[in-house]
């Protein structure tokens, strides 16, 4: 709420003539709708400068070249190891930057290894775009799946399916969280799975999705003859 009031205030100023203000954001959404002209820093240094189009498409570009590296782990804690993990899509193993579909789901297998006892072991799942916005986030709650007194030397394998994936064609990278409860963090996986999404014909549209919307609707029409 304080960000849309504070956007709204520099919409109103910057409207009025005679002021320029500078917006600094990781939010290129914010950016396109308040800003005509950008300036991209990278390292305490202006890297481009011009149009606010070509400003964020710079940018995203920059911000989407890490989707292109090895998955990063992170641990927090001895307690838990995942020993292995694959992607299906399709019934297919597939390695990241693989191309998924409008309309297909993502199958997620994980095998854990318990290397301390655990009572509540949570797992979450981030999906972000370029531009660093968060498009989806899993959670084992939303299926109301949960794995208590996990114990030492357990061996145990999870599998997650997605729904059809509705998310507009480009690019996104996957994070996955490890938790206890959703208090401490056990380990996590930065650019767990990097993917990107291309139309199908899961959608009848004959052109491209717009690119400045988020999530498809699929959705059914039919018509009735009015009775006169």
């Amino acid at each position: 709420e304080f960000q849309k009031k504070a956007i709204g205030k520099m919409q109103d100023i910057s409207r009025q003539g005679g002021r320029t203000v500078l917006f600094v954001s990781h939010n290129m959404a914010a950016v396109k709708s308040l800003c005509t002209r950008g300036i991209v820093m990278e390292n305490g240094k202006v890297v481009f400068e011009g149009g606010i189009d070509d400003s964020v498409d710079y940018y995203t570009e920059i911000f989407s070249q890490p989707f292109s590296n090895p998955p990063f782990h992170k641990q927090y804690s001895n307690r838990i190891e995942i020993s292995s993990f694959h992607i299906e899509v399709n019934n297919k193993i597939v390695n990241s930057g693989a191309t998924v579909y409008l309309g297909q789901k993502i199958k997620i297998a994980l095998i854990l290894l318990i290397k301390e006892s655990i009572d509540d072991l949570s797992i979450a799942f981030d999906i972000i775009d370029k531009n660093g916005e968060l498009i989806s986030h899993l959670t084992n709650e939303d299926d109301g799946y949960y794995s208590y007194k996990l114990k030492e030397n357990d061996s145990k394998r999870i599998e997650i399916e997605t729904s059809e994936l509705l998310f507009i064609p480009g690019l996104y990278s996957m994070n996955l969280w490890l938790g206890l409860g959703q208090t401490e963090s056990l380990y996590e996986i930065k650019n767990f799975f990097s993917f990107s999404v291309e139309q199908s014909d899961y959608t009848k549209r004959t052109k491209a999705l717009p690119n400045h919307s988020k999530i498809y609707l699929h959705s059914r029409w039919s018509s009735i003859n009015s009775l006169k």
